[in-house]
């Protein structure tokens, strides 16, 4: 089971949202039940993949149960959100994690409609910053707010703490 991962978070005021899209490449013998790991600070967690019959909580992680086994290509959508400090706070944004791929590499993007000064806490050294002319183009089409930050990783585990703090808004002239 090979894994390509794309992570999304959109920060807004307060809050982030995630969502991670796993492209699996299934070979051998067929899987009907994916393990996907997922931190605890992540609420309102859900699942979406066709066949997709139920999910529950497992050590370790979440078990997707499908209809039925799936091999070659299969696409698990996990979306979540993760609330934060208005002043602002140093958030992780490591994403699902699916825990079945022997080999799994992706992408990290954070992207904002607002505005906020980015700096990295604790990053691996694993992760390649990009720029936001770098993110694949087939990624692109998944949002138009600006990229706050973009990475890029060849292999789990990996670290990606971000300080976010909401630039102060300017007055109005009257």
């Amino acid at each position: 089971v090979q894994a390509e991962v794309f992570h999304l978070f959109s920060v807004g005021e307060g809050i982030a949202y995630g969502s991670t899209i796993v492209n699996y490449v299934v070979s051998g013998a067929p899987i009907a039940a994916l393990r996907v790991e997922l931190s605890e600070e992540y609420l309102n967690r859900e699942f979406t993949g066709k066949d997709v019959r139920s999910y529950q909580r497992v050590d370790g992680g979440y078990l997707v149960q499908l209809h039925a086994p799936v091999s070659g290509l299969y696409t698990l959508l996990v979306t979540y959100e993760r609330p934060f400090k208005q002043q602002g706070e140093t958030l992780s944004f490591t994403g699902a994690r699916p825990l079945d791929a022997q080999a799994e590499q992706g992408h990290t993007v954070v992207i904002s409609a607002y505005q906020f000064q980015v700096n990295p806490v604790d990053v691996s050294p694993s992760l390649t910053p990009l720029e936001p002319g770098e993110v694949p183009a087939e990624y692109r089409l998944f949002f138009d707010a600006p990229i706050l930050a973009a990475y890029r990783y060849q292999a789990r585990p990996f670290n990606l703490q971000l300080a976010l703090q909401p630039l102060a808004q300017g007055e109005m002239v009257s």
